[in-house]
């Protein structure tokens, strides 16, 4: 075929919604209405049966990303408000379509169409949540981290921490990591999740108080332990005493043995 209008249509066939009238219907009238060459028209309209098999393929894998790394989310919408996943799944490939080179990020790109939209049809927001959060736990365990340090990591105040990859600190609407599959929606509460991957790669969550995670944050930035102190300080209006100096030493220490914290960052020129 050698119209580029073939190959749109036979992308916009493997996308076509799934509502509505018959699919091989509506290929057909698909195909009329493309106005191709009359030869490769023909072509078109003798595969037909094909192309479906060959949408069916395609739409396959494009679902069954999304719902391999949403599966936990799709499970909860199915309970509290039925149906709107999946339609979104569809309209989603119908309307946008992934733009991503990467079967990976199609998830995400699914997400960022579909979470104004879940709102707005006022969706429980613990679902968009819990939607992020599993996005968020997917990225922080396919992240590429080197070879972990055995040794723990003496802070220096002048200097800043070095960060695995896997390390994430996403602020929630409600206690995300607490929830039990097939459970009561969990009371709103503004929770800090620092995500992280333990020796054995598997994707753990830390909730942070609101200072320690003002702290993580600052540091993520790459300032230096002493500027992420003040900083965090003063945004939560605390003040500097004995017990906060315990509480940070703590903080770094268990960041370290998680293998959150990998090392000291070279000192600023």
């Amino acid at each position: 075929m050698s119209d580029p209008r073939a190959q749109e249509l036979i992308a916009e066939l493997c996308l076509l919604s799934n509502a509505g009238s018959d699919l091989s219907a509506k290929v057909k009238a698909l195909i009329e209405a493309a106005n191709l060459p009359a030869e490769d028209a023909a072509i078109l309209k003798a595969d037909a049966d094909r192309l479906l098999w060959y949408r069916r393929l395609v739409r396959n894998n494009l679902e069954g990303v999304i719902e391999s790394v949403l599966e936990r989310t799709k499970l909860a919408f199915s309970n509290f408000a039925p149906s709107q996943f999946e339609r979104l799944v569809n309209e989603f490939l119908a309307v946008s379509a992934p733009r991503t080179h990467y079967l990976r990020d199609v998830p995400l790109e699914f997400f960022e169409f579909a979470e104004p939209r879940w709102r707005s049809l006022t969706v429980p927001l613990f679902l968009v949540n819990f939607a992020r959060f599993e996005l968020v736990e997917f990225a922080a365990g396919t992240t590429i981290d080197p070879p972990r340090k055995l040794e723990p990591v003496v802070p220096t105040p002048d200097r800043g921490l070095v960060f695995a990859n896997a390390a994430r600190l996403e602020p929630f609407d409600f206690p995300v990591h607490a929830f039990v599959d097939n459970g009561p929606i969990p009371s709103a509460k503004h929770t800090n999740l620092l995500f992280y991957r333990d020796g054995e790669h598997v994707v753990r969550t830390l909730e942070l108080t609101p200072l320690a995670a003002s702290i993580v944050k600052q540091l993520i930035d790459h300032k230096s332990i002493k500027d992420s102190l003040a900083a965090a300080l003063e945004s939560e209006g605390r003040a500097f005493t004995p017990a906060i100096v315990s509480q940070t030493a703590e903080l770094f220490a268990g960041l370290s043995s998680r293998g959150v914290v990998i090392g000291v960052a070279d000192a600023q020129a």
